[in-house]
């Protein structure tokens, strides 16, 4: 690889995962093979691509519009969802295109994880339902009020920063042990690659304990996937808290 993709990869997976695969396809071209997937395990890739100014753009390419297509979603169908997701994301979306201009080598892998966060967002709406799975809030609430009950400490939907400055809502913190409570509603593979993102975000700053609560009381969670998760957090099936929650701040 150049300098140029060599610095930007170090620092891509320094921020974001270790794991991440890229390829420079040209002097001014890197593709990045992020740990989110689409909803039939296909990788989400992104492409940096710089600029003459020195800056460059994070597109997906259309990336995810060609899988839509490619599986029976029509063109409309397809545009629609990707404007939706982009404009609630803050990415711009040009045609069937998602993407962040003009980013700064620093703010390189905020673009990468915030393009591939609406890439696989927009899938899942597409797949699931016709409005994205992270909106389901209850089985959050659920969670929260139950830690809530058992340790009045813990405090419900408190923002934190991130190692790469950016901030994160999350369901349950306790700031005595700096104990971080975070949910996943679903083992969808975009909710998944969004918790991992947060966490390895998280627990590089202030000695934070992450804890990843799993909703499994409809849907079976593959040893590969809380394998995963466990990389960044501890991995906590709901339907066996009362073997974790009284040592919950312990964590």
């Amino acid at each position: 690889m150049t300098t140029w993709s060599g610095r930007l990869t170090d620092s891509i997976r320094g921020e974001l995962a270790a794991s991440l695969w890229t390829k420079e396809y040209d002097n001014d071209m890197l593709a990045v093979s992020a740990v989110s997937q689409y909803p039939d395990g296909e990788p989400v890739e992104v492409f940096v691509r710089r600029r003459a100014d020195g800056t460059v753009d994070v597109t997906d390419m259309a990336e995810m519009a060609r899988w839509a297509l490619g599986r029976g979603f029509s063109d409309e169908r397809a545009h629609k969802v990707i404007v939706d997701v982009s404009e609630r994301a803050g990415i711009v979306c040009q045609g069937l295109t998602m993407l962040r201009q003009s980013v700064m080598p620093k703010d390189v892998p905020r673009a990468v994880f915030d393009v591939v966060n609406a890439a696989s967002r927009a899938a899942d709406a597409l797949v699931f339902s016709t409005r994205a799975p992270y909106t389901r809030g209850e089985f959050r609430h659920t969670v929260a009020d139950t830690i809530v009950s058992q340790f009045p400490a813990f405090v419900t939907e408190r923002e934190l920063q991130g190692a790469s400055g950016r901030r994160f809502k999350v369901a349950a913190y306790e700031p005595g042990t700096h104990t971080v409570v975070q949910t996943v509603a679903s083992p969808r593979v975009g909710l998944i690659g969004v918790a991992y993102a947060e966490m390895a975000d998280i627990r590089q700053v202030n000695g934070y304990k992450t804890v990843l609560v799993i909703d499994d009381t409809e849907e079976e969670w593959s040893n590969a996937d809380e394998g995963l998760l466990a990389q960044v957090a501890r991995v906590a099936q709901w339907k066996q808290r009362n073997i974790w929650l009284p040592e919950l701040v312990a964590a």
